[in-house]
Formats: structure tokens, sequence, C-alpha cells
């Protein structure tokens, strides 16, 4: 026990040490001391601060403020001014650049933007407070202490969870006080009961009761100064309880002269008598103070009262000295208890609550310092009919967007709700547009319901108004958050009524006279979204209003969006920048810098990559949270794209709590960036471990087609080609932003699969987009160019020439951009190629390549080069030895290889197909039952020339020139033709000449499937026999489709 410990907290004081001593030591924890107001929570707290900050400790109070208008995370902002004043002006830029520049908008030093996006969620604001104390613990032990947690917002108590859960083995304590009585009894707790459940399983709890009677008697002599007789000790203990406070009050007013039976069990008696003591003029300024919150500045109520600023400090001064208030931070005052507050607060009638508030605003929005937007929007709202509605509702939506750019959604959504209320039933357009804010707002959230309701009260609203722009901006805000894999008969009828409405305005089609209802009806809902935007644009333009313009040109830049209108999207980008520069709309021209990023990217052109850096320092000063979270996701993608797997890795794990995307929740998105990742580096263990983890959540519209890809990209073609086929029976549709993705998968399996009518379909699709990139989902997520899959299916359809030029090209397009991965890929798929095509320096250019490429691969640590060798190299099952369309598809042991064809590969193809049996040799030489012609006279001359034709073949191919190969192979075959046609033979003399000729093409065929699929080659060499009877062998059951 200390001296300094409160009467009868010795116990939980001595905790409270030890866990300082602990954190000081080694790491800290959570510990939530609990009970009734008044119980000395916040009293047992500060006595142990002093030993705190004698072990070194960083102290960093703050305290939760009840008001339904308090600001998101507020407790933590004054964690966060706290340590900026603990660590002073030498340290704290350090501090702040470490966590990153999303503190700014916490601590208030960023002016809110405009209405745009609603955020995407909550991480970053966690993650930079995260890195703020861990920096900080690096120097000192820190605690971090948080009174009245029962009055934290929704999003502190998240962020709460968040850091206990990331910093438990770091030099931080958190000490929490609350009310669990609050908790247990008040409905409008429900929501944060529910999140105080995570943080008590992990806290140490305290809780308080009641002093004993004891404990309240050396308490009293604490208070007064003179300790009561035991019986009026006893007295007081069963009136008060033991609670301190109450025991503190009473004691005080027993010490004036009151009697203790005189005393009633209530504190509010207890305050209101000790209130009513109180000068006139005090508890006016007082009441006056109660109204700003439980912290204010002296200047703030004596304006409110015009009191003069002499008198305002005098009254202060009284009510310091009468214990009432205390000096707070940076000049300010606060209330020595919240229930003194209280008291006063609700001491006003309603009518001198009003005037008080309307009074406060007045101040607050005069005075020099800047007042948060949620803080004048809560007076707004408390003074009722003493300031106009349009005033209030101005202050509400400012505070709306003030919450969006903390993403505080919670309270956005709060206050975008009182403004629509607050809006007069005739002013229809101006609630339409509120309704719409308060229905993006929701379906950020998740509130579906909720959005939506609200999405068809924005509808019926615009639709009363006349007003067919806003209908049209309903209508397209709608399409723009739709879910393509159901249909929703309010986006569909939103559609097409705007559609027919903007008709009406001049806002049609050029060249086509608008369609009546029925023809309408029968158009695709994406056309008729496509062409409502397009006349949106127009009417924007003509009529000049450039806030409709910018909505009008972000919904026609969504609704057109497919790989083929990349120039139309760039342009539209390009045009909305300049829009929302001449506005001054930060918001806007965010979301037109990421548009026209995406463009450039798919474009390949090669000034994205410094665009990109530009794009996210600008994201990273403007200090939102929103912005950093964009900046991070784009970071991601940028490092996986150029092979920088490992700070790929270090950036998706920072941004798995975040990300929110409309059509994207964070856990998915995360998950498909680290797939990206996990396919791009061939990790196929961890892809397996990712999707394992998965399951059981929620599945995505895009789930079987990533799964589906991966197969083929590991060589699992029959799963691949199944997938493809259900979705083509079933009409199966993805979601728009997939759409690349669906063509790099079709080129693939096409192209694994070797059937040749869907690589000539597949190839039709891609010869339009040429040189320009697979990208999808906004720019997250990139699969290369699409160049290279239309050169995989012109290498499996035999077109060599076309691949080699096209691989190169692809290979040219990677390098410009910085594209390391898809280089690698592009020069395998090439050296492939052009062993394929053989011509004269094929081999030798192939050698070169691939071996460049290898060693490119190993250093970026592509995993067995597999992520990029070939379209389905490492197939667990499905071997395959089938001519198609001027080329054979090889696969055995889960590679896969097109091969030119030889005479060779049709003689080891009957052999596959009859594994075990013997096959003379004059079989396979004259599959047909051809008779042969006499055998030349001069047997020795056709024995030399088919000798020294064999011995050229042999030459060619062990100096690696497949072209003089293949020409000498051709002068043998040509010369067995001839002898064929023109001589007969003996019996035995045809076998031999079988024997020799087909030995000769096996072997030919055997040595260039060394180089290409050396496993195969040896397979076949192990198994295959030749001589007068073939047969293939393999020790056990191998299975081919022929």
């Amino acid at each position: 026990m200390k001296s300094s410990d409160p009467p009868g907290r010795e116990h939980p004081a001595a905790v409270l040490r030890s866990e300082i001593d602990r954190t000081a030591e080694s790491h800290g924890g959570l510990v939530l001391v609990a009970g009734e107001a008044g119980i000395g929570k916040t009293t047992l707290v500060t006595s142990v601060l002093g030993h705190a900050r004698a072990r070194g400790a960083l102290v960093l109070p703050a305290t939760c403020w009840e008001h339904d208008g308090s600001p998101g995370y507020w407790p933590w902002t004054q964690v966060a001014r706290a340590l900026r004043r603990a660590v002073g002006p030498e340290r704290w830029p350090g501090l702040a650049e470490g966590a990153g520049r999303g503190l700014a908008a916490l601590l208030g030093e960023e002016a809110p933007r405009g209405d745009g996006a609603h955020g995407q969620g909550d991480f970053p604001l966690h993650d930079a407070v995260t890195n703020l104390l861990l920096a900080a613990a690096a120097l000192h032990p820190v605690m971090v202490v948080i009174d009245d947690l029962h009055r934290a917002d929704a999003a502190s108590l998240r962020l709460l969870e968040f850091l206990v859960g990331h910093a438990w083995s770091e030099r931080i304590l958190v000490v929490g006080t609350y009310r669990d009585a609050d908790l247990t009894v008040d409905a409008r707790a429900e929501g944060v009961r529910a999140l105080f459940a995570p943080l008590l399983a992990r806290a140490r709890l305290l809780p308080l009761t009641g002093l004993g009677a004891d404990e309240v008697a050396t308490l009293m002599e604490r208070a007064t100064g003179r300790r009561p007789e035991p019986a009026t000790a006893d007295e007081v203990w069963r009136r008060t309880g033991g609670n301190p406070f109450f025991v503190e009050q009473t004691a005080r007013l027993w010490a004036s002269g009151s009697p203790v039976p005189g005393m009633a069990p209530g504190l509010r008696w207890t305050l209101d008598r000790r209130l009513a003591q109180l000068p006139p003029a005090l508890r006016a300024f007082l009441s006056a103070a109660a109204v700003f919150g439980r912290e204010f500045r002296a200047e703030h109520p004596g304006a409110a009262l015009g009191l003069a600023a002499e008198r305002a400090d005098a009254l202060v001064a009284l009510a310091v000295s009468a214990r009432l208030l205390a000096p707070g931070e940076e000049g300010a005052f606060r209330f020595a208890h919240d229930l003194i507050r209280e008291a006063l607060y609700a001491g006003l009638a309603p009518p001198e609550a009003r005037r008080a508030h309307a009074a406060a605003l007045r101040v607050l929005r005069t005075a020099r310092d800047d007042s948060l937007p949620t803080e004048l929007a809560r007076h707004a709202v408390a003074s009722g009919d003493e300031v106009p509605a349009a005033e209030t509702v101005a202050l509400l939506l400012a505070a709306a967007r003030d919450a969006v750019g903390r993403l505080a959604l919670d309270e956005a959504v709060d206050h975008y709700g009182r403004a629509e209320a607050r809006i007069p039933e005739g002013r229809r357009g101006a609630r339409a547009r509120v309704t719409l804010d308060l229905a993006a707002a929701l379906n950020a959230l998740g509130d579906a319901a909720g959005a939506r309701a609200a999405f068809h009260e924005a509808l019926v609203l615009a639709r009363e108004a006349g007003d067919h722009q806003l209908l049209a901006r309903a209508a397209l805000t709608l399409h723009a958050l739709r879910d393509p894999a159901r249909h929703e008969p309010l986006h569909a009828e939103a559609i097409r009524e705007a559609h027919e409405a903007l008709a009406g305005d001049g806002g049609g089609v050029r060249g086509r006279p608008p369609l009546d209802r029925p023809a309408l009806d029968r158009l695709p809902l994406d056309r008729t979204a496509r062409e409502l935007s397009l006349r949106a644009v127009r009417l924007a333009r003509a009529d000049g209003d450039e806030t409709a313009l910018g909505f009008a040109l972000l919904a026609r830049h969504d609704a057109i969006w497919s790989p083929a209108t990349t120039a139309e999207r760039r342009s539209l980008a390009e045009e909305l920048l300049a829009v929302a520069r001449r506005g001054g709309d930060a918001e806007l021209e965010s979301q037109a810098a990421v548009r026209r990023l995406g463009a450039l990217l798919e474009e390949g052109d090669p000034r994205y990559l410094a665009e990109h850096r530009a794009f996210v320092e600008r994201a990273e000063r403007s200090g939102l949270p929103r912005d950093r979270d964009e900046a991070l996701l784009s970071r991601c993608a940028v490092a996986t794209l150029t092979g920088r797997f490992d700070e790929a890795e270090e950036l998706i794990g920072r941004a798995r709590p975040g990300g929110e995307q409309w059509a994207f929740d964070r856990a998915s998105l995360w998950r498909h960036q680290r797939w990206a990742l996990l396919l791009a580096s061939g990790r196929w263990g961890e892809i397996d471990a990712l999707w394992e983890s998965a399951a059981g959540e929620d599945a995505e519209a895009a789930d079987g087609l990533i799964v589906a890809l991966t197969a083929v990209q590991r060589g699992d073609v029959d799963r691949a080609v199944r997938y493809l086929g259900e979705c083509e029976a079933g009409g199966a549709r993805h979601p728009e932003w997939f759409a690349p993705l669906w063509l790099r998968f079709r080129a693939q399996t096409a192209a694994a699969s070797g059937d040749a009518e869907l690589c000539r379909r597949v190839r039709e699709e891609l010869a339009p987009l040429g040189d320009r990139w697979a990208v999808s989902i906004a720019g997250y997520d990139v699969h290369g160019p699409y160049v290279l899959w239309a050169s995989v299916l012109d290498a499996a359809l035999g077109r060599w020439d076309a691949a080699v030029a096209g691989l190169t090209a692809a290979w040219r397009g990677a390098e410009r951009l910085g594209a390391a991965p898809w280089s690698v890929a592009a020069r395998l798929r090439l050296a492939d190629a052009l062993a394929s095509r053989a011509a004269p320096g094929d081999a030798v250019r192939g050698a070169a390549l691939r071996a460049e490429a290898r060693r490119e691969a190993e250093a970026m640590g592509i995993g067995g080069i597999g992520g990029v060798e070939a379209p389905g190299e490492r197939a667990p099952s499905g071997n395959v030895f089938r001519p198609g369309d001027g080329a054979w598809t090889l696969r055995f042991a889960g590679r896969t290889v097109h091969v030119p064809d030889a005479k060779g590969l049709h003689d080891l193809r009957r052999l596959l197909a009859r594994p075990g049996a013997d096959v003379p040799a004059l079989r396979l030489l004259l599959p047909e039952g051809e008779g042969g012609g006499p055998w030349p006279s001069d047997r020795a001359a056709a024995r030399r020339h088919l000798g020294a034709a064999d011995e050229r073949v042999a030459r060619a191919l062990a100096a690696g020139d497949d072209g003089a190969a293949a020409a000498a192979d051709r002068e043998r075959a040509a010369l067995l033709d001839e002898l064929r046609a023109s001589h007969g033979g003996a019996p035995g003399d045809e076998a031999e000449r079988a024997r020799k000729a087909v030995s000769g093409r096996i072997r030919y065929a055997l040595r260039r499937l060394d180089r290409q699929h050396p496993e195969l080659a040896r397979h076949l060499s192990a198994t295959v026999t030749t001589g007068a009877v073939c047969s293939y062998r393999p020790e056990r059951r191998v299975a081919w489709t022929l």
C-alpha cells in the first residue's frame, strides 16, 4: 500500500502498478476498471500515474463524450494530441511521419473535402494510431488512459480492439474506465455492449464496488479535514452505498453544517443542493458552460452570455476555487466531475436549452479556433427553431462530409439522416440529393436494406420534383452499385424511367429518335444505362451545369467500362479532371485521377509509373484516410506488377482489414490481391491455403473464375475446360470489371485444351485489343498484355510467325512498363515458339531467351518458374498426345507444349494407343496397308543414301539446327517414298526398310522433344522400343488423351 492509494483501493492500485512495471520491462496489455458513476474509477487510475511517470512512461489521457453529436474517434484525437505535447516539437514530426499522413484528419488539421465516395473502411486510421503508439513505445513505455469508455463511439471502440490485438507484445498499456451498470440497463447501449465483448475477453478486469464504513470515514476525513464519528460514518455509508463521489459530496455538505439525516439518498439531490448555494451569476455561467461540453474555453460561455472577458475570468476563478472546475488542456477548463455538468444542463428548461445552444453556435462560428463541424451541427440541432432550418441542414451536411473524410461512416449516416429530416417537404429536389448521399453512405456501411429504401425514396422524390437530371443521377448511382448476379427491379425500372425522361429533354442519341417504352424494355439494361449516361453528359454540357457534368462524366466512364473502351474512358477521365479542378473539388479530382491512371495502365503507357508515384504522394499528403487507403491498394498492385513481391506482401498485409470498394468487401479485396501476388510468383501451396482459409465465407461473383484460372495456370486443364463449359452452357455473367480476367482465362484454356475452334474464336475477340493490357478491379489487378494471350493462341494454332511477332511485342511492352514478371512470361513463351517454328537461328535465340528469363524469374522469387512458363505447366493429371490445326498438343507430368507436325509423332501416337502391344514397323510405315514396290537393285547405294540422310539429321540435331534437321528428314522421307513407288522387294527387305525408317522417325521426334519437353522425352525413351516390332510398355498404366 502507498499513501497515495485511495481509501479501500489498495489492491486494485497494486494491480495497476504491477501492470505498469511489466509494461516498462516487457509488454503491456489492456486493463478495464469498471463500476458505477462516482465509484472512484478515475481517482484510482489517477493515483498510479505518478508511478507510471517514475518508470519513464508517457501518460496519454483521454475522455469520451456522451453527446450524440460527439465527433468520431474523439478519445483517440485526445491521445494523439497528448502524445504530441509529451514528445515535443523535436520528436513529433518523425513519429507522425512514420504513422502516415492520415493522422492529420484525426487531429483536425485537414479541411474536409467534397461529398463524393463515402469511404472505404476504418483501417487506415486504426493503422495510423497503432503505428504512432508503436513508434512512441520504441522510445518510452506508453500508458494510454481513456475515461468513460461506455460513452465512446463505435469506431473508437473498434480502434481500441485493433490496437490491443496488434500491439499486445509492445510496451503499450491501455487503461480504460467504464460504467458497467450503464451498459447493462441502458437500451441505447446495445451497440456499444456488443463492441465491449471482445475487449472484455482480452482485458484484465478491475471491478470497483462501494467502500466499507471504515474506508468511508477515512475518505470523509480526507475531503473535509476532520474525521467523523463512527455513527456518522456508518450513516453516510448506508445512504451512499460507499460510493466515493457520493461520500465526498455528502461530506462537504456535512462539513458546512448540514446534518447527515437531512441528506436525500440520491446524488442529484446532493448536487442540486450544492449548486443552489452558488451565486446566481456563477450558476448561470456554469449552465452556459455545460452547453459547450465537459471542457470549454473560458471566453465561450462568457461570450454567449454577453459578459466582458474580465468578468468571465473572475467567474472561472471562483468556480475553480469551489472545486467545480479544474484547469484543462491548452488554456481550457473542465468540470470537476461530469455529473456536475449533467446536473447543470438538466436544470435548463427546454426553451432555455435551445436558446443556449443557439448562442453557443453563434460564438463558435465566430471564434478564432476551428471548431469541429460535428460540434457546430450538434448545437444547431439542439437549437431547434432558434436556428433557421436551412442553416442547420447546411451544418449537418458539412459535418457528414467531414465524417466521411475521417472514415467515421456511422457518424456520416447519422448526419445525413438528420439533414434529410429537416428539409421541408416542398423542397423535393434538395431532399432527393441528401437522400442519395444517405443511400450511398448506408451502402458503404453494408446496410443493403437501408440503402435500398433510401434509393427508392430518392427516386420518388426526384420523380415528384420533375428533375430528370436528378432522376438520372439516382438511377446511374444505383447502376454503379448493382450486383450483376442479381436482378433488382428497382434498378431496372430506375434506369429505364430515367432514359425515357432524358430523351424527352433533348438528350437522345444523335441520329436516332427516342425509343418508346416497349422497345426500351427490350433493350439490355447495360446498354440502356450506357445511353442514359451519354444523355446525362450531353444535357449537362448543354446546360453549363458543372456539378451535373462532373457526376455525369463519372457515371458515363463507369457505365461504359470494358476492355474495348479504354480510349473513350481516358478522354472522359481527362475532361472530368478539368471539371474537378475548375470547381476546386478535391474528391472529384481524386476520382478522376484514379480513372485516368487506370486508362494509362491499360494502354501500356510508360508514363503510368511516374504518374502513379505522383498520385500516391498527393493522396498521402491529403492526410485523409480515404486517400491513403486508395494509395495503399494501388501500391499493392504496382508492386506485384513490377515484381517487387516482398514489398507487395508487406503492403497487402497492411491492406488486409481495409480497402472497401462499392462491390467488394475488405476481406474479398484483400484475398483477391493476395491471390494475384501468389499467382504471379507461382506459390501454389499458398494459393491452396488461401482458399482453404476462406472456406465458409460468402462466395464472390468471380470466385469460380479465379479458381478455374488458377487451375489452368497450374496445368489442370480438365477442370478449366469444365468451368468454361458450365459458364457457356448456363450463360453465366461475371462482373464487368472481371472481363479482362475472363478473356485471359478463355485464351489460356483454349490454348491448353487444343480446341482449335475455341482458339480461333477467342483469338478474334482479342484482335481489336492490340497491345492494351488486361487490367481488372479499377487497376488493382493486372493480367498482362492482351497481345501475349493472343500469341499464346497463335502458338496453339501453329501460327508460329504470328506467335513469335506477338510475343516479341508483349516482351517489349512489358519492358517499357517495368512489368518484370510479364517480361519473363513473354520471353519464356517466345523461347517455346522459336523452338517450335525451327527457322534458322531460332534455336540459339530461344535458348538464350529462356536462360535469361529463368535467371530473372529466380531472382524475383517466382517459384519454379511456375507462374509464367507456359499456359499450364504443372498438371497433376490429364496427359495429352493429340494433333491439332498445324501443331500437336503434348501434355505430360503437368507440362504442356505445342510442337509442329512430324511423322515420328504419328508413330508414337499409334503406340500410345496400344500400350503393351507389339506393332510391326511395317504397319507403322504403311498404315494404310500399301504394297511396296521392288527394292532397288543397287541396295548398297540405297543404304548409302539413307545412311547419309540419317547422319545429317543426327548432326543437325546435335548442333541445335532444327531447320537443317527438318530438311534432312524431308529428304530421307522423299527418298523412301521414291523407292517405295518404283521398286519391289522381298518381305525381309521390306521389314528391314520399315525398321530403319520408323526407328529414324521416332528417334528424330524424341530428339526434338528432348529440348521442348524433357520429361515426356525421357518417359518415351524409357518405355518405347523400336525395331522390326515396336511397342510402348510403361511400368504402370498411363492414361492418354489421343
